[in-house]
């Protein structure tokens, strides 16, 4: 209960404004890489000392997207995120607005810094994630169904502890490109979905039948 209390009191401090991020504070530098599936990994430097405990508020003003990072401890001076997703799914490109959060003892973290950071656009296979997400396989499930992005997040957040593990982007004997999700239950097991993607034509297909459970919910 605390955690969710500090984390909505720095939510309010950002949306109040930057009054403590100057530009010339301790953070000086922040940048940004893609994963190959189309997450985005945010990075910088300080001058703050080692093990200092930060947290990134993530925000894409085009989108809506906002998210925090996981907790990072500096070390060297220099700092690193997790991969951050929309749900398991690519961000956008675009300019990204980072604030940088020391998460002290005290109820109430500290911005330090705001910084705008350009991600760069998607892999090969952050993009056929993207077509997946955005797809609609209603014509070919045997009930009526929701775009895939719905059937996803339902079947992801239904209690079964279903984890995503990978997206891999593969070419098949028949040289057919396809998209592979890997997936566990709560961390065991495994399960493999798989469509058929063109990225050039902007089709997407149930390959296989763990794919057809997620696309025909």
């Amino acid at each position: 209960m605390r955690t969710g209390t500090i984390l909505i009191a720095a939510l309010a401090a950002i949306l109040a404004g930057p009054a403590n991020a100057a530009e010339d504070g301790p953070i000086r530098g922040l940048e940004c890489e893609r994963t190959g599936d189309g997450g985005a990994r945010f990075m910088g430097r300080t001058e703050l000392g080692e093990d200092t405990r930060l947290r990134l508020m993530v925000h894409h003003p085009q989108s809506g997207y906002r998210n925090w990072s996981g907790p990072m401890a500096v070390a060297d001076g220099n700092f690193a995120s997790d991969a951050l997703y929309d749900q398991a799914f690519p961000l956008p490109p675009g300019l990204y607005r980072v604030t940088v959060m020391a998460m002290g003892s005290g109820e109430k973290p500290e911005a330090l810094a705001q910084r705008s950071v350009q991600l760069g656009p998607m892999s090969r296979t952050g993009r056929a994630v993207a077509l997946l997400d955005g797809a609609d396989f209603s014509p070919d499930c045997k009930y009526p169904t929701a775009p895939f992005r719905a059937n996803f997040d339902q079947f992801f957040s239904s209690g079964y502890s279903l984890q995503v593990e990978e997206w891999r982007l593969f070419v098949g004997a028949d040289d057919v490109e396809r998209l592979m999700l890997v997936y566990s239950f709560d961390g065991v097991g495994r399960a493999e979905a798989i469509w058929e993607v063109d990225l050039s034509s902007g089709n997407v297909a149930h390959a296989n039948t763990e794919a057809r459970r997620l696309s025909c919910l």
